[in-house]
């Protein structure tokens, strides 16, 4: 987090679930995420007997991407 802020980067928060840790990581030490993207919330993740696949790998990727490309231009 100290990297990012040195370098003006926005920080996100990639977290699959709605147990949040990676937000909850950053939280804990005294920083809001810039950006918390939740994977199952765009039904990305496994669910139940489904496997992660490469296609989700792809699309978070391009989601993720995008969301901070509209981060840095409106933030």
């Amino acid at each position: 987090m100290d990297r990012a802020d040195q370098l003006g980067l926005p920080l996100v928060a990639l977290d699959g679930c709605a147990m949040t840790c990676c937000k909850n990581y950053i939280k804990q030490r005294g920083r809001e995420p810039d950006l918390s993207i939740r994977f199952d919330k765009l039904g990305l993740m496994g669910q139940g007997e489904r496997a992660f696949l490469p296609e989700d790998g792809r699309k978070a990727l391009h989601i993720t991407k995008d969301l901070i490309a509209k981060l840095k231009r409106f933030g």
